[in-house]
């Protein structure tokens, strides 16, 4: 259900097969009736910059609201 007005939350994530915590992320952002992006990471990439200027321990996933001054989660 969308919101007029809200922008999507971004996930970030690598695939959801590797690792259990994106898959159980996007659940629950589903089950909330929330829009979201699931933009997927490159295995070799989640360690460097940009993903680290987001989630500086390069572990996924990453939330980022952008309904909530950029809110990273």
């Amino acid at each position: 259900m969308a919101v007029a007005g809200r922008k999507p939350i971004d996930l970030y994530s690598i695939a959801f097969l590797n690792a259990p915590n994106p898959s159980k992320v996007a659940i629950i952002l589903e089950e909330l009736g929330l829009e979201f992006n699931i933009i997927l990471l490159d295995r070799s990439t989640d360690k460097r910059k940009p993903y680290t200027n987001l989630n500086p321990n390069g572990r996924t996933p990453a939330i980022v609201d952008h309904n909530h001054a950029e809110f990273v989660l």
